[in-house]
């Protein structure tokens, strides 16, 4: 006899494993009942392909909580699969982002009231819905994350939970003569890639370290289901309208130490960050959720696009750039300033002369005064320009068609003749294309001034590496490439043994802070997918 043999269990939130929800239902099966699932829309074949995932699989029905129609509906579907309900799992949360992220003071009524409706008041309108199939009673439990507490980035879904927690004891009173308990369960922040490179989310994890009695295991999601699973039972047949905190004891010991003040004041702006501390994933997806469906490493799998038939959102869109692409494109800026200062500075002689322990002081070439051309003017050729200016350089810029941004006049890519020999320093941003291959070939290094700098942070098919070679191996000029032709670069190429280069492997990118950010934004993506909001940086469809 397991503890739910002959239960009858509704659980909502289940989009993938590796969640409370899916854990619960998990266990209920494990422990001798049954289960039946919720979804609705994009979401439907995710939450079915994962229920055959589950020990005994289980039926999926249609439920969207805002939906008057599924509500009433839903009794009727649930008693297709099983008899009665005995137990019901509430796992749905959502705000809008603007609800989030620190924006507290200025987050529309439209949002907050979004964020209400399916986080709190859907309590009500699932219990509701669930009473006509309840004639025995039964046990609704919610999951929650602790409301008493003004948590960092939370904002208007903490305001929502805690209007969640107290529907939940009115629940309790008004539905205890059909004997119906209601309760929630409060876990603690689970670990995911993406929570861990929150701003702020680092010192909320020393904290629970620190201060957790018994010890708290970030990646592990059993004991909250545990906690709802034993409140669905028999075992707590007199208990409603509490509030069961698996959280290793730190809600008795942390006092004010979430303080905005502690905690630091950089949140971030990804709508499901907050939803990752406490492992919510319905009508939305946590990074764990992610991780399960290929993207372990925030990149954009074939499992998305051809699971879930994701649009291609991944570029900018009326000359507006993602957050958190911008986020990753800075690591790259931050390549080409530091390539430029390495190379006209000629740091790689001094690294040559620490290895040979020789000390000696040379008065080398700087930024200040130099002119510099940028060829790119996208969003990571503006941010190069907005790290060069405090260098009291003289910036141009060519694109493939001239115009005037708030960064002033970019000229076409004709300019070049004018500018190249003019230029101290030359960057190169431009995507691969038939239009761009080999656009750095003999006649535009030939047009570049004894000495001067070309600085590669593109694509290395850009720049014809023979013409290079020629180039810098006759001392005429300089070059620091971050991506090279051909990639990778292999032992015993010219490149290697070439003068005047600085060599750095394609790491432009590749900082702690790409992979966390690359997650946020496929996890907002998914997330706006799923719940029929706007992509961001849509540039086609499929």
């Amino acid at each position: 006899m397991g503890l739910m043999t002959g239960k009858n269990v509704l659980v909502t939130g289940v989009l993938t494993p590796g969640s409370i929800a899916f854990d619960v239902a998990r266990l209920v099966q494990e422990e001798g009942g049954n289960v039946v699932l919720t979804s609705f829309g994009r979401q439907m074949s995710l939450t079915e392909r994962t229920a055959k995932r589950l020990p005994n699989g289980a039926a999926v029905v249609e439920l969207d909580v805002t939906n008057q129609d599924h509500l009433d509906a839903l009794a009727s579907s649930v008693t297709q699969h099983m008899p009665t309900i005995d137990g019901v799992l509430h796992s749905i949360a959502f705000a809008p982002q603007d609800a989030l992220g620190g924006n507290f003071l200025n987050t529309p009524w439209e949002s907050v009231a979004t964020a209400v409706q399916v986080s709190a008041f859907s309590l009500k309108s699932l219990a509701m819905a669930c009473v006509p199939a309840m004639p025995n009673g039964g046990s609704i439990v919610g999951l929650t994350f602790d409301a008493t507490i003004a948590w960092p980035v939370y904002d208007w879904m903490g305001v929502a939970k805690a209007a969640f927690e107290s529907t939940n004891r009115y629940l309790a009173r008004d539905l205890g003569n059909r004997k119906i308990r209601c309760n929630l369960v409060a876990a603690g922040p689970l670990g995911t890639v993406a929570a861990k490179s929150i701003p702020g989310f680092e010192a909320i994890v020393n904290v629970w370290t620190e201060r957790a009695p018994i010890g708290w295991d970030f990646e592990d999601t059993e004991p909250s289901a545990r906690a709802a699973v034993a409140l669905m039972s028999d075992w707590f047949p007199a208990t409603t309208g509490e509030i069961v905190h698996v959280d290793g004891g730190v809600r008795v010991t942390a006092s004010d130490t979430f303080s905005r003040k502690n905690i630091g004041k950089s949140v971030p702006d990804a709508m499901v960050e907050q939803r990752a501390m406490h492992g919510f994933e319905s009508p939305v997806v946590d990074a764990r959720e992610i991780d399960a469906i290929g993207l372990n490493q925030g990149l954009l799998g074939e499992a998305v696009f051809e699971n879930c038939r994701v649009p291609v959102a991944n570029r900018m869109l009326g000359g507006r750039m993602d957050k958190s692409l911008v986020s990753m494109a800075f690591s790259r800026c931050c390549n080409s300033a530091m390539g430029i200062g390495a190379a006209q500075r000629a740091f790689g002689v001094y690294w040559e002369r620490q290895r040979e322990q020789h000390w000696q002081h040379d008065f080398n070439q700087g930024l200040a005064d130099s002119r510099v051309l940028i060829v790119g003017a996208g969003h990571i050729g503006k941010a190069i320009v907005r790290r060069l200016l405090p260098f009291e350089v003289q910036i141009d810029r060519v694109a493939r068609t001239a115009r005037t941004d708030e960064l002033g006049p970019v000229r076409d890519m004709a300019a070049l003749q004018t500018l190249l020999p003019q230029a101290d320093i030359v960057v190169i941003i431009v995507p691969h294309s038939e239009s761009t291959h080999h656009l750095v070939n003999s006649t535009f290094l030939g047009l570049m001034k004894d000495g001067a700098l070309l600085v590669n942070t593109a694509r290395g098919k850009v720049v014809d590496t023979d013409a290079l070679l020629r180039e810098l191996n006759s001392g005429r000029l300089r070059a620091a490439l971050d991506v090279q032709d051909p990639e990778p670069l292999p032992a015993g190429h010219p490149l290697w043994s070439a003068q005047n280069l600085l060599i750095t492997p394609h790491i432009g990118g590749d900082t702690a802070a790409f992979i966390p950010r690359a997650q946020r934004l496929v996890v907002r993506q998914v997330n706006a997918w799923l719940t029929g909001r706007p992509l961001d940086n849509v540039v086609a469809s499929r």
